[in-house]
């Protein structure tokens, strides 16, 4: 009877321990989160590292009886998050974005080329708005549907490069389809926000939320690019290569315009080597160039009333490429940037002497001051006067100084550059002995023009 007792005890106290041993592997593997004051699903699930609809969907699903309504969170509830993404087979990421449709929606990262990157990719029109509508024969082909299965073959590829992408513009039953002739919809959202049918208002809306993603990726990415994709409509008889606008204000812009027709002029001299290229890049004022925190590139992928130009479209095989090739432009982009940082750095420890040449100061602004108690000058600049020639100008600076020094010469010199000769090292400190600089006053521009 002992024995049997003894058995039974050792039985339960087994039975107990395992229980908690699972309890206790269940709730590790378990991770739950409160949500802020002000957080909706898709703030809580960012700032838990779980952007996308798919992470939307699973949360919904694991906390149906937790939430507050159908898609409402609860102060001090603690909510179970999605598991994050588990590497797969050879230790690579895999994605699930379900806006590429079932087929596609499986993302397999195979390279790092971008990682650490944040891309912002946006369809032009929607909802409301077709944008450009070309024909053949009957069939009408609207601007939004062929930008728009551009723009998810660009983020799917992106995305298999290790970069972070938001898709903004959105339609959750499309997906990346094959077919010629695209079936036309007003289902668009901007990420699930109704797209206005006012022309200003629409184009505001996508800004602003960049904008808002902008300001938290920043932190996280070292490089943000977003990329606006249209189609252009002029006379049918006018054949066109693809073209790309840049801000007028932003270097970052400009260069990234021009990265991208290069690669493009490589491409046709790679596979139609006697067919040229005469795609173009240029400023344009345009309201979402404007007005995105990010770098930007507009990118016009041909006309939708020409027939030759019509086939950069219809064929699924050619918006293929056409997203391959900004891929490419971005990689490019991205390495040359990340040289660029590299570049500044050897020089910023390295550097010696530097001369900087001048002929006319016409203003003479407070920084002057500063200059001279902050620098060892030999003949101080203050002699010069209003329209005077420049005096010759020795200090001795080290490679931190340099650049905030020439910054500052610069800054001096409005109609042309005041003139130092910096000619030996001297640790300053940047902090203590940075002149003050009185820019000069910002020209207002007219306001942006809005694009259809």
């Amino acid at each position: 009877m002992m024995n049997n007792w003894n058995m039974k005890r050792i039985f339960c106290l087994l039975t107990i321990l395992f229980c908690t041993l699972f309890a206790f592997n269940a709730s590790a593997q378990e991770e739950r989160d409160s949500p802020r004051r002000g957080e909706g699903i898709s703030v809580f699930l960012e700032r838990n590292k779980r952007p996308g609809r798919a992470y939307y969907k699973e949360f919904l699903e694991l906390n149906k009886k937790l939430l507050k309504g159908k898609e409402e969170l609860r102060l001090g509830v603690k909510y179970v998050l999605p598991p994050l993404s588990k590497p797969v087979g050879n230790g690579k990421k895999t994605i699930n974005e379900p806006l590429f449709g079932k087929a596609l929606a499986s993302v397999k990262v195979t390279s790092n080329r971008l990682q650490g990157a944040c891309f912002y990719v946006v369809s032009g029109h929607g909802g409301p708005d077709p944008g450009a509508i070309g024909r053949i024969g009957k069939i009408e082909l609207h601007e939004d549907e062929y930008a728009y299965d551009v723009a998810l073959r660009l983020a799917r590829n992106l995305m298999q490069e290790g970069a972070e992408v938001r898709i903004i513009i959105q339609d959750a039953k499309d997906g990346i389809r094959d077919d010629k002739y695209l079936s036309n919809s007003k289902r668009e959202t901007c990420m699930g926000a109704p797209i206005p049918l006012n022309q200003v208002a629409r184009l505001r809306q996508r800004c602003a939320k960049i904008n808002e993603f902008y300001k938290k990726d920043r932190k996280n990415y070292k490089y943000c690019r977003a990329i606006f994709l249209h189609v252009d409509s002029r006379s049918k008889s006018h054949q066109t290569d693809v073209f790309f606008y840049h801000s007028k204000s932003k270097p970052d812009s400009k260069r990234l315009a021009k990265t991208m027709k290069k690669t493009f002029e490589s491409k046709y001299d790679k596979h139609q080597p006697n067919r040229g290229f005469t795609g173009t890049v240029s400023a344009r004022n345009l309201y979402v160039l404007a007005n995105t925190s990010p770098a930007s590139v507009f990118v016009e992928l041909g006309n939708i009333q020409n027939t030759f130009d019509q086939r950069r479209f219809v064929i699924s095989s050619n918006r293929q490429a056409l997203a391959k090739w900004m891929m490419e432009g971005f990689i490019t982009d991205y390495k040359r940037r990340n040289k660029d940082n590299q570049l500044s750095l050897s020089f910023f420890f390295s550097c010696t002497t530097t001369t900087v040449t001048a002929v006319i100061i016409s203003a003479m602004p407070m920084a002057l001051a500063g200059v001279k108690l902050s620098l060892n000058i030999r003949q101080p600049i203050t002699t010069a006067v209003r329209g005077s020639k420049a005096p010759k100008m020795e200090v001795s600076v080290g490679p931190m100084y340099l650049m905030a020094f020439t910054r500052v010469m610069l800054d001096i010199a409005v109609a042309g550059s005041a003139s130092p000769r910096i000619f030996s090292h001297v640790w300053v400190s940047l902090a203590s002995r940075m002149p003050p600089v009185r820019y000069p006053p910002i020209i207002k521009n007219k306001a942006p023009s809005p694009i259809t």
